[in-house]
Parts: structure tokens; C-alpha cells; sequence
């Protein structure tokens, strides 16, 4: 993971850390701007090609939300979005948390 993240940014620093009981590792990455989405991506997709999650612990929240797909399914995210909207049909509840918008599909 190290060798992709520096190959975009050279000046990038990855600290892996997590709890080693459960087996979660967490990516933390320093000298980047930190609205570097594309960092955010590199990252993201190298864990969900090897089976990770994408949010742990943590959930998806706004910040993840974009990259959803790289770990749930289309029918899962359609699935999701059902229960919300019958639990929550005026949309207040945390709006734009966990699902992308139904147009970033």
C-alpha cells in the first residue's frame, strides 16, 4: 500500500495502526492536503481488493460515501435506500449519510 500512495503523492506518509485482537488495521496518511480525494481513493480501492472494509468500526458517514460501491453491491445500495425511505420519508434523518445521493449511482 505504501509503494501506491507515495507513487501519487511523493511526500506522503502511511502509518498502519489498528487492533491487532480483532485483526482491523487502520490507514492513516500524512503530507497530503487533506481534501485529497484521490489519496482517499488510491487507499480505498487497494482495501477493497483485498477484502477490507472501508469503514470499520467507523461506518460509511459523508467522507465514504462516494466509494460505497467498492464494497456493496448495487442491489444492496438499492436495498438500503428502501429501508431508509420507508423509515424516513421526508429524508431528515442524517441526510447524506451512508447512501450516495440516488443520481451518484
Amino acid at each position: 500500500m505504501r509503494d501506491q500512495v507515495v507513487d501519487r503523492a511523493p511526500n506522503a506518509t502511511v502509518w498502519l495502526f489498528g487492533h491487532a485482537a480483532d485483526g482491523n488495521i487502520h490507514v492513516n496518511v500524512t503530507g497530503v492536503a487533506p481534501d485529497d480525494e484521490g489519496i482517499t481513493d488510491t487507499v480505498l480501492r487497494l482495501v477493497a481488493r483485498r477484502h477490507g472494509s472501508i469503514s470499520a468500526e467507523h461506518g460509511i458517514g459523508t467522507a465514504k460515501r462516494a466509494w460505497l460501491s467498492l464494497v456493496r453491491s448495487a442491489t444492496e445500495i438499492d436495498a438500503f435506500r428502501a429501508i431508509k425511505t420507508a423509515l424516513d420519508p421526508a429524508r431528515v434523518l442524517n441526510p447524506h449519510v451512508l447512501l450516495p445521493r440516488a443520481d451518484d449511482n
